[in-house]
């Protein structure tokens, strides 16, 4: 199912994760004054380097999937030549990250770009190398081998992070550059990836219920859009997206977060569609009815946690309802979204 433009913005959008933190070295081969001093500046997506332009991949597929398993890292760097302490040259270059994990494995891969460095003054002959590693139980192969600034280089890493049956496991990628010049001491930069999660969650004795190992970024809300197929339940959604915080639309950023307590799931229902009611007299459509409340009851924003409009019930078809259980459900399951974790709901609003 794909979105409208606008909704591909929103959800894309999660993936963009900006860079932060640097570190100096500290070798003792050079004087204190001749250095290698190496800073890093966060940038958004599409961000110009400093030859040429890299872009972050535009989604394609099911975009509630690729929200959840794409991350764009872009950053530009300088690192600046010291002799005696005074700047003596400087190179400029920009590095871009796209991990793409996998949903159904534990194995992924990332790529890697750098871009041409621009050489100001004296800084010809600064060689850099990379180096990454994702944590405890996870492992990290890299074919980005060293370069000489000033020429464009890229590579991969591959990484395999296997979990246990009905386990998960959260990691992040740190990743070094260390560059090098004769006559001066190494400096180096350091950050990390997003947070990733692998998990077997969701593995199920009956086949048609199971899902296998897999990889998402938890941070990015997933986004169901089957329940636009549900006529009465799509509007009582719409009606509350439409007012007040406009809770779970995804043009908004205010996501539901899914809640597992089964005890806390009957609470909330029973807060804002209690057993005890019954429907009215007269219905717009034939037969059974019940009652169908948004937010979810299986969210954390469910029961009356929100404050009216932000809220809302409304009677709608038996078998309906029904499908919606099986629709969420599913959703959950495809998408990896676990307790806790942020979606959102695409309705048209």
């Amino acid at each position: 199912m794909r979105l409208p433009a606008t909704k591909q913005t929103v959800a894309a959008g999660a993936a963009v994760i900006a860079l932060a933190g640097t570190l100096a070295g500290t070798a003792q081969a050079a004087p204190s004054g001749d250095r290698l001093e190496v800073t890093i500046t966060p940038v958004a997506a599409n961000a110009r380097a400093a030859a040429g332009e890299l872009k972050c991949p535009v989604p394609s597929g099911n975009i509630s999937v690729w929200s959840r398993t794409h991350s764009c890292q872009t950053v530009n760097a300088t690192v600046n030549v010291l002799r005696n302490g005074k700047p003596v040259g400087a190179a400029y270059f920009t590095v871009q990250h796209v991990m793409s994990l996998d949903i159904n494995k534990t194995t992924w891969s990332e790529t890697i770009q750098v871009t041409k460095a621009k050489l100001v003054n004296n800084a010809s002959g600064i060689r850099a190398a990379f180096s990454v590693n994702c944590g405890s139980g996870c492992t990290a192969t890299s074919t980005l081998k060293p370069f000489t600034l000033g020429s464009a280089a890229s590579g991969r890493v591959d990484y395999k992070n296997p979990v246990k049956r009905y386990t998960q496991r959260k990691n992040m990628s740190a990743y070094r550059f260390s560059f090098t010049k004769a006559g001066y001491t190494p400096g180096s930069l350091g950050y990390n990836s997003p947070l990733y999660r692998c998990d077997d969650k969701f593995y199920n004795k009956k086949p048609q219920f199971s899902k296998p190992a897999g990889c998402t970024f938890p941070s990015h809300p997933g986004v169901e859009t089957n329940q636009r197929l549900l006529p009465y339940i799509s509007k009582n959604i719409a009606n509350v997206q439409s007012k007040g915080i406009h809770l779970g639309s995804p043009n908004y950023g205010r996501p539901l977060h899914r809640i597992t307590d089964g005890k806390k799931i009957l609470d909330n229902r029973e807060q804002v569609c209690p057993s005890r009611a019954k429907p009215p007299a007269h219905l717009p459509f034939p037969g059974k009815a019940q009652c169908d409340e948004y937010p979810f009851a299986s969210t954390r924003e469910g029961g009356k946690s929100q404050s009216l409009p932000n809220r809302g019930t409304m009677w709608v078809p038996e078998k309906e309802n029904q499908r919606q259980g099986g629709f969420l459900g599913t959703f959950y399951r495809e998408s990896r979204i676990l307790d806790g974790d942020p979606y959102f709901v695409y309705v048209g609003v």
